[in-house]
């Protein structure tokens, strides 16, 4: 299970604000959390059971709270769905060809402006490219972009 569907969420990802993220986390720690279970629930072990639900929604709001962290779990999901154009496109808000983005000496990673205004909202290096990151985060809010290009 995903870690936005343990806070009660539905992909895609990267669309979701920190406020709706702690909402969520808020909402699922409430209805989840043991000292909330009824008496009878805890003699038959439901009340272990929320527990361990408890500690699944503190690990997914630990994740999701971190921009670096939830920027690399919503990678990995975007390469756990497959790599394939199709596939990536569907997650991202819109499609950028590589030679469209700057390569920046000085970070040594090609950038691109985000609608947010951020300068170099998008960043990516030739080893992410390689690796299959082409679908890309912005540094300064939730938007992505799917970065068109050619593997060699």
């Amino acid at each position: 299970m995903s870690l936005y569907r343990v806070l009660g969420l539905e992909p895609p990802p990267s669309t979701y604000s920190g406020a709706e993220l702690k909402r969520a986390y808020r909402a699922a720690l409430l209805k989840s959390h043991p000292d909330k279970a009824s008496p009878e629930q805890s003699g038959n072990g439901k009340a272990s059971e929320s527990t361990e639900h408890v500690n699944r929604v503190i690990e997914a709001w630990t994740v999701l709270s971190s921009e670096n962290a939830k920027r690399d779990y919503d990678r990995l999901l975007v390469q756990e769905a497959g790599t394939a154009d199709a596939s990536t496109a569907a997650h991202a808000h819109y499609e950028v060809d590589l030679d469209d983005m700057t390569f920046s000496l000085s970070a040594s990673c090609y950038t691109r402006e985000c609608r947010c205004g951020e300068l170099d909202g998008y960043q990516v290096t030739e080893e992410q490219l390689e690796e299959g990151y082409d679908v890309i985060q912005c540094t300064a809010c939730s938007s992505t972009i799917h970065i068109n290009y050619a593997r060699l």
